[in-house]
């Protein structure tokens, strides 16, 4: 089971197809389309001089991050990763069918209301918990839950 969030979700239908593995998105871009010119600049404006980006949780201000994480602020920023700016701006390999696989996405709340509506126009499980886009780390149960559900009906 390949079952990627944020930015991951444009590597997992490669991903998945290289290990035949089924594939649930959680609140994920998905391959394809060219990036948003504001959003490439944002980005660009928060890579560093060693070429890898400010850790995540630094790009917007953090009241507004531990707003929303609450209590789970320690845990997100613990080992944060750094990665290099060209990560999320190059286009990853996909098999042309990859959006015809039978698969899974789940969307907390409407930040990425678009990928989920690519999703389901294509016969994808789609299922939209009421969340941010860090539920999984706030609602882990219910996320949990919801994946099971979705891969019980991929069966």
């Amino acid at each position: 089971m390949v079952i990627p969030h944020s930015n991951a979700g444009r590597f997992a239908p490669a991903v998945a197809d290289a290990v035949g593995a089924k594939l649930v998105c959680l609140d994920s871009l998905l391959p394809g389309g060219d990036p948003d010119p504001e959003w490439t600049e944002f980005m660009r404006s928060r890579e560093l001089p060693d070429g890898l980006l400010a850790p995540w949780s630094t790009w917007w201000p953090r009241e507004d991050v531990q707003a929303s994480v609450g209590e789970y602020w320690d845990l997100l920023v613990t080992d944060e990763p750094r990665v290099p700016l060209r990560l999320l701006l190059e286009q990853p390999p996909a098999s042309q069918d990859w959006l015809a696989r039978r698969s899974g996405y789940i969307a907390f709340g409407h930040g990425y209301a678009a990928q989920a509506s690519l999703a389901e126009a294509n016969g994808w499980e789609v299922r939209r918990l009421d969340g941010e886009h860090l539920h999984l780390l706030t609602a882990p149960d219910e996320v949990a839950d919801t994946v099971l559900e979705v891969v019980e009906r991929l069966d």
